[in-house]
């Protein structure tokens, strides 16, 4: 057996950089995938009106002014304020009205021709139909579409964590070839001298 057979070939250092591009593509494909079934997870309404939604888990639910938004065939576009606009929110079942309250979170999204931000959150003990009512009591307000969803900033959060580590596996795993290679391809070139 010769000192070349023992070299590590130079071709770790290719597989290498092909683990880190796997790793920034699948970076990039879990993310932009998981930003659209994150808002598309969200159930709209036109407000004012009503919106039967049967939730799987009980949980808190946040509700979202979109101030631009794509509904029912229809684009909308409105201003930031929607003064006046009253939710109520009750179990189909029961007829237990649920206390509805300032989201405990500012958040904002503005994705595939969808803009919003919280305003609103309500918490369903139990799973089930509920019945989500939208209008103005007191004075005619402007038409405005709603979205309502649970635990829409933690599955981002989750998303971009996982994300995240998909790209520092794939950098530690190349960065172990590559080093590895490196010592190997140099300590062979050595004990041939």
């Amino acid at each position: 057996m010769t000192g070349m057979d023992t070299i590590p070939s130079v071709w770790r250092y290719g597989l290498a950089l092909l683990i880190v591009i796997a790793g920034f593509a699948a970076f990039t494909w879990y993310l932009t995938t998981g930003i659209s079934s994150s808002f598309g997870g969200l159930s709209q309404m036109a407000a004012p009106g009503e919106l039967e939604l049967d939730l799987k888990e009980p949980g808190e639910y946040t509700i979202f002014y979109e101030n631009k938004s794509y509904f029912n065939g229809s684009f909308y576009m409105t201003v930031e304020q929607i003064p006046g606009l009253q939710i109520v929110v009750m179990e189909k079942s029961s007829g237990r009205r649920l206390q509805t309250y300032p989201a405990p979170t500012g958040s904002t999204y503005s994705i595939g021709g969808r803009s919003g931000q919280s305003f609103m959150a309500f918490r369903a003990e139990d799973a089930g139909i509920h019945v989500i009512n939208a209008s103005y009591p007191s004075e005619p307000g402007p038409k405005v579409i709603l979205a309502v969803g649970n635990e829409v900033l933690e599955g981002l959060l989750r998303m971009i964590m996982v994300s995240m580590t998909l790209i520092l596996v794939s950098l530690l795993i190349a960065a172990i070839i590559t080093y590895t290679t490196y010592k190997g391809r140099k300590k062979a070139l050595e004990a041939e001298r």
